[in-house]
């Protein structure tokens, strides 16, 4: 099975919130509204405070981000344009963000960073000038290993989940075996032809690939067949570990090389999703879809080359979607330039 795979640099950004601004008395009935429709528990009066602020924050940001988004609309004459609004996002902090998020590992670091060094300030404030001093000799020295440290990781790592750096992954090999490309297209719906899957939740575990993987086998295989199956996102979630950190992020073109070794693929009900990586069991797989031949990572750069790559079949691709422009989407066609790089 010959699969397009196209990858887009991710750069994953945590959404940040004015928190200073005071809580309305509407926007307090909405939050109260909000989570006894969710569900949601406060685990203190702080935590519910915090929670409350959070979501007038949000709440602030859906209005004026629909506000600009329909008077761009308006003006440019686009008749669907996008909308956001509450879910389980709008209540989370940043950090609580990232759990959410397939692409975490050098944010997560960069934050834990910033925040000691802020504490470390806030402690040389209260101490003499040559302990402080001191101090930030040792911070500096600190930090020079944990920038060493990442670089060495940067290394080993630089196909993973942050950014794929070697640009002969990106580019389609030219080989006879190749498929061959389509003429100009000018796109389809494939939604419409009853070969994509519904919307599915990754839960707070980063697997972002592994549903985009198995969402695109999904839609291959329907078009080969005529059967949309549910394929299991676990299965690669624990066992295509080789360039993949099961819940920390990943790549699809890392599943799909598990995938041509692998050759069966487990139902979604036969190994189910528990958002959490666990002991590898494709061993007791018996398979409901078999793979073949090898998957390719190709590029496209330009909005008519993704339509030519979308006249074949489905393409998963890795977005920057830590950001309120994604976790607030609630519907419509999505155009800003305004999310974070």
């Amino acid at each position: 099975m010959k699969s397009f795979l196209a990858i887009a640099t991710l750069a994953t950004a945590a959404s940040a919130l004015d928190l200073s601004a005071g809580v309305s008395t509407e926007e307090s009935r909405l939050f109260l509204a909000h989570l006894a429709a969710n569900g949601e528990v406060a685990a203190s009066v702080s935590d519910f405070k915090l929670k409350e602020k959070l979501f007038a924050a949000t709440d602030r940001w859906v209005n004026e981000a629909n506000a600009e988004a329909n008077a761009e609309a308006l003006a440019s004459g686009q008749t669907s344009p996008a909308q956001f609004g509450h879910n389980a996002f709008s209540t989370m902090t940043p950090l609580e963000k990232l759990k959410w998020v397939g692409i975490k590992k050098k944010l997560m670091k960069w934050i834990t960073k910033w925040v000691k060094k802020q504490q470390r300030k806030n402690r040389d404030q209260d101490e003499s000038e040559g302990e402080a001093s001191e101090a930030s000799e040792e911070s500096e020295e600190s930090e020079e290993s944990e920038e060493s440290e990442e670089s060495e990781e940067e290394q080993d790592d630089n196909r993973g989940p942050v950014s794929p750096t070697d640009k002969d992954d990106l580019a389609p090999e030219d080989d006879d075996d190749a498929t061959p490309q389509p003429e100009p297209s000018v796109g389809i719906d494939w939604r419409s032809k009853g070969v994509v899957s519904k919307v599915k939740n990754q839960g707070s575990c980063g697997s972002c690939w592994a549903f985009a993987s198995v969402s695109q086998l999904e839609s291959v295989s329907a078009i080969a067949t005529g059967d949309l199956l549910d394929l299991s996102e676990q299965q690669l979630v624990d066992c295509a570990v080789t360039g993949n950190k099961g819940c920390n992020g990943g790549w699809m073109s890392y599943a799909f090389d598990y995938y041509t070794k692998q050759k069966k693929v487990a139902l979604g009900s036969d190994y189910p999703y528990t958002a959490k990586q666990q002991q590898c069991k494709d061993s007791q797989v018996t398979g409901q879809v078999g793979t073949s031949g090898n998957s390719k990572t190709v590029q496209a750069k330009t909005a008519q080359g993704w339509m030519d790559l979308l006249a074949v079949q489905p393409v998963s691709i890795a977005v920057a979607a830590g950001n309120n422009y994604f976790m607030q989407y609630s519907g419509g066609i999505l155009e800003t330039n305004k999310c974070p790089q």
